[in-house]
């Protein structure tokens, strides 16, 4: 990029004002940053997520030929959670409070210290993907996306094993797995057994320990999309039942239910 493109405004629509509305690409940069990046992380990480969000927004900009957001006619990004987290200048003071002034500096400094830096393959912006955690490696991208992209490749990584969010885990309950999945299951029964069973099942995974494809009540489904509509973080995980519900239907039954169990993957 050079210096008659930075000073290029970038129309955005805006949710709340509903309206396509033009800011300047640095200032929206440092939105994006403070949205989608714990101001708490190192400076070189900030300044990646710069040059990160510095290219997805060229990569969409209608005057630099790229297709602008597909929900919005004639704007390039929106804030409605369509185009990726984008906070609002003043979201960020109220979930900063004292202490906007000091992150909003960092950011800043972040932005400005890679300013007008974006990543490119055959001199046009590449398809920008980002984790904090690759839980020991990438994945490629026609795995996750369906397209092959030649420089989203899988790569091997020792480092993330320390973070933090190397390991997490979510509760939620079966009714809600029904629901996001569009299954059903199978009742308690003192004669079937347990309702889980049966309900996950036919799991096939890659080297790394991915699923690839798993069957939930009765449903076959990749996965990929298991974690996209239970919004987990990795399709790398397991579950196990952690609650049960005990009920007497009389002195000689003992039915034990995972009905509404909460699974955590």
């Amino acid at each position: 990029m050079n210096d008659e493109n930075l000073s290029i405004n970038v129309k955005i629509y805006d949710s709340f004002l509903k309206k396509i509305v033009l800011e300047p690409i640095e200032e929206l940069v440092k939105r994006m940053v403070a949205s989608q990046m714990p101001v708490s992380f190192e400076a070189e990480a900030l300044k990646a997520q710069a040059i990160i969000a510095r290219t997805f927004i060229v990569r969409n900009m209608q005057s630099f030929g790229g297709y602008g957001c597909s929900k919005y006619k004639n704007a390039d990004l929106c804030t409605d959670g369509h185009c990726g987290n984008i906070l609002s200048v003043e979201v960020l003071k109220k979930e900063w409070g004292d202490n906007f002034k000091k992150n909003w500096e960092k950011i800043n400094c972040a932005v400005m210290e890679t300013e007008g830096n974006i990543i490119t393959i055959n001199n046009k912006p590449i398809y920008t993907k980002f984790h904090a955690t690759c839980g020991g490696a990438t994945e490629n991208s026609e795995n996750v996306e369906g397209n092959k992209t030649v420089y989203l490749r899988k790569v091997l990584c020792d480092y993330c094993k320390d973070s933090p969010r190397y390991r997490n885990s979510m509760e939620i309950s079966l009714k809600e797995i029904e629901k996001r999945l569009n299954i059903k299951t199978l009742k308690p029964s003192s004669v079937k057994g347990p309702v889980m069973e049966g309900i996950i099942e036919d799991i096939e995974r890659d080297e790394e320990g991915r699923i690839i494809s798993v069957k939930i009540g009765g449903k076959k489904l990749k996965g990929t999309e298991v974690m996209k509509l239970l919004g987990l973080s990795s399709t790398r995980g397991s579950y196990h039942e952690e609650h049960f519900i005990v009920s007497c239907s009389d002195k000689e039954f003992l039915i034990i239910s995972t009905v509404n169990a909460p699974i955590s993957i």
